[in-house]
């Protein structure tokens, strides 16, 4: 099944966001969870087909970094997309994408060789496979949350493509 999400991940407590949102004259359909005691989801409710708003996601995440450190995410395993842009007082700070992920070489197994050096997409040579290890938003997390990020790309997935 196909997974797909537009988000924003802030560090600000859930109510501060929601009064945020409140204030918004916004018009995309936006759902907030807290994902800890002080970082919280914000991602936006919308249909398979509906095309992605990556640009009004991005605007969204510059306001909100205003109450802290925010990124905005973009998922859709459809077409590989992952994407992310990480924002401090209502200006983007780095990009994330395919030209910044982390990939390691396969085993005879089709298992992750972990003690492989990570390498860039550029970097890559046929014709070997690869996977990622460190995705764009696995970046971002790390950035916004420090090298041991309590949530990981795989639970915002599971958050946010669960509605």
């Amino acid at each position: 099944m196909s997974e797909i999400y537009e988000a924003v991940v802030v560090l600000a407590k859930a109510d501060a966001v929601a009064a945020a949102l409140a204030s918004s004259t916004a018009s995309l359909r936006l759902r907030v969870t807290p994902l800890s005691a002080s970082l919280t989801g914000v991602h936006r409710i919308a249909s398979r087909n509906e095309p992605l708003q990556a640009e009004a996601i991005h605007a969204l995440a510059a306001r909100l970094s205003v109450l802290g450190s925010s990124a905005a995410l973009l998922y859709d395993n459809r077409v590989g997309l992952r994407s992310a842009v990480l924002f401090e007082r209502g200006a983007p700070l780095r990009e994330y994408g395919p030209d910044t992920e982390r990939w390691v070489p396969l085993d005879e197994q089709g298992l992750p060789i972990q003690s492989a050096p990570p390498v860039l997409l550029k970097d890559l040579q046929p014709p070997e496979e690869y996977e990622v290890i460190a995705s764009a938003i696995d970046q971002a997390l790390t950035d916004l949350l420090g090298p041991e990020p309590h949530v990981s790309a795989a639970t915002l997935n599971a958050v946010f493509t669960a509605c």
